[in-house]
């Protein structure tokens, strides 16, 4: 009773925190045309958007938004906006994790490979997520030159939606830093006397690495998974604004779109897909990790 009191208030706080930070713009007063008044910040403005905000939630009005001529309830796009920006950010995240693993693995095994891995984990560790993305939409580009085709779809148009871009960036900014944990955590066993007594008693090392290893790293990979959501979000709100893809983060930072009081709402929903993750890894904690770490 008193972690889900703990979570309980915790979310709220976030989500709180999320809110009041989402409406810090209002708080800055540009010169008035016409007057020589220099621009300066009003709280008195800042509490009468919030409190206008929380009275427009009260009555069922989550927002608008601005596009040329036309303005657009936050309630009618709220739940398509939400799936399409799901549709990459689950599978992004569920394959970078899996795919940061496998690599982790495959590098303690054979030394050859894992330099040759550690050497690409080194340039991607390098490199801005928004350089990143960059680099993937020129290959979709200079594919559609030489095929003739639309290989990879850059932007956002109409119906169609990218998704190898989003994805692949979903994939690679979060598998770059959980390979680096879990390939240290690796490292850090393998100097355990536990390794040299097993190897003694006649096991393998890939049976070691199996049955041995990856049982005591779980708690590394666990331990850094939130930050690694954290960053996919990031990853995914930077591709979307690349893409011009409308999904949640696409809407905040749009140019075709006027976020007259849509702002906030798409905050607070990236929070709760972010506490979601955390609470979800907060229980495959209590299922999954071993608390005394395991001995020969």
């Amino acid at each position: 009773m008193r972690v889900i009191m703990k979570w309980a208030l915790l979310s709220l706080f976030t989500i709180a925190a999320v809110f009041l930070m989402s409406h810090v713009n209002k708080a800055f007063i540009h010169a008035v045309p016409g007057k020589l008044q220099e621009s300066g910040i009003s709280f008195h403005t800042y509490w009468v958007s919030v409190k206008a905000s929380l009275q427009n939630y009260s009555h069922g009005n989550l927002g608008i938004i601005r596009t040329g001529a036309y303005e657009i309830a936050v309630t009618s796009i709220l739940k398509k906006t939400i799936v399409r920006t799901c549709t990459y950010l689950i599978p992004g995240l569920i394959t970078g994790v899996l795919l940061a693993v496998l690599l982790s693995l495959v590098a303690s095994m054979w030394r050859t490979i894992g330099r040759l891995i550690d050497s690409v984990h080194a340039v991607l560790s390098g490199l801005p997520d928004f350089l990143l993305i960059v680099l993937i939409q020129l290959t979709s580009i200079y594919l559609t030159r030489m095929t003739g085709r639309n290989v990879i779809l850059v932007a956002h148009y109409g119906n169609h939606v990218p998704f190898l871009i989003p994805f692949l960036a979903i994939v690679l900014i979060p598998g770059v830093l959980i390979y680096g944990t879990l390939r240290l955590a690796i490292e850090r066993e393998m100097s355990q006397e536990y390794i040299t007594t097993a190897l003694a008693k006649g096991l393998t090392w890939r049976e070691v690495l199996v049955h041995h290893i990856i049982r005591n790293i779980r708690v590394d990979l666990l331990t850094v998974l939130p930050k690694a959501t954290t960053l996919a979000l990031a990853s995914m709100a930077v591709a979307e604004a690349m893409c011009d893809i409308l999904g949640l983060g696409g809407y905040i930072v749009s140019p075709r779109m006027q976020n007259i009081s849509a702002t906030p709402i798409f905050c607070i929903v990236l929070a709760i897909l972010a506490i979601l993750f955390h609470i979800l890894y907060a229980m495959l904690g209590k299922v999954f990790v071993v608390r005394n770490r395991e001995g020969a």
